[in-house]
């Protein structure tokens, strides 16, 4: 519960082993919630690998790609 928004929504997404998402921006603010698997993030010249139980927060208009692990991943955003 403490991912839903006052406003706006909550989508799940599903990663195949190594999914790349090239660098993109977003119009909202964004947290992430992994459920399965791992995925690493890069932003700003950083690089976070998250797990399950991990969250990453990323601000709107922050440019990021992100890669998924070996088994693949599985997260939750809420779009703000």
């Amino acid at each position: 519960m403490q991912l839903l928004p006052k406003t706006g929504s909550v989508e799940v997404q599903r990663d195949t082993p190594r999914r790349e998402h090239s660098t993109h921006t977003h119009p909202t603010d964004e947290i992430l919630l992994v459920v399965g698997g791992k995925i690493t993030f890069m932003a700003e010249g950083l690089e976070e690998t998250c797990t399950s139980g991990g969250r990453l927060y990323l601000p709107k208009g922050t440019p990021h790609s992100s890669i998924a692990g070996e088994e693949g991943c599985v997260y939750i955003i809420a779009l703000r």
